[in-house]
């Protein structure tokens, strides 16, 4: 998992995050119901099937996933507007996804976990256990989704945050992201050194990158 994690990093561009909050976008398994308001005997509880579409009663199927829930309004208003005249339609969530992250890579427990409330990225972090002995703690790497296809990533500087309250740089997560901690790179440098081993690393500067 951390393979493909990297994997995927490596190929994005690192850019500034824009400041958006996105609006939750149906996915498969969700369950709603679409209430009609003039032809209640339309009203219908759907879920989305595991291609995306949705069976609509009197009409062809529909594909909803990824769309918001106005949108995915729009779209059946849309569709029954050929058999009924400007249907009013509300739609009413009832089963989702609940909102979540992913801390991974040198954490002292790394996985997946609900996103509840407010929660930074350093409280993320914590959420994980906290750094590992071989971690690289100066900065860790912030991936976000901002469509099917594409991500948005971000170096964080988390020494800025941590010793210098540099708070601007904790950003807030939104559901999806994923925080990846990479290891140091004097991680595998033996706990015990010659003198000349010693140099040879402070002098590279190895200790402070």
């Amino acid at each position: 998992m951390i393979r493909a994690f990297l994997l995927l990093a490596a190929t994005l561009c690192f850019g500034q995050f824009a400041d958006r909050q996105p609006r939750y976008q149906l996915q498969v398994g969700d369950v709603m119901e679409v209430q009609f308001r003039l032809t209640p005997e339309f009203t219908q509880t759907l879920t989305i099937h595991p291609d995306g579409f949705v069976q609509l009663k009197s009409v062809e199927d529909l594909k909803l996933s990824g769309l918001s829930v106005a949108e995915a309004r729009d779209a059946i208003a849309k569709v029954y507007a050929k058999i009924l005249v400007e249907p009013e339609i509300s739609i009413v969530l009832k089963e989702f996804e609940k909102p979540w992250f992913v801390v991974n890579g040198e954490v002292s427990k790394p996985g997946r976990f609900d996103l509840k409330g407010n929660v930074s990225l350093t409280d993320a972090l914590a959420i994980a256990g906290g750094f590992t002995r071989d971690a690289k703690r100066g900065e860790v790497l912030l991936v976000r989704r901002i469509s099917s296809a594409q991500y948005e990533t971000k170096r964080i500087r988390t020494r800025e945050i941590l010793e210098k309250g540099h708070f601007e740089e904790d950003l807030a997560l939104r559901s999806g992201d994923a925080v990846y901690v990479s290891r140091s790179p004097f991680a595998n440098v033996e706990r015990i050194l010659s003198a000349t081993q010693l140099g040879f690393i402070l002098s590279s500067g190895v200790l402070w990158r």
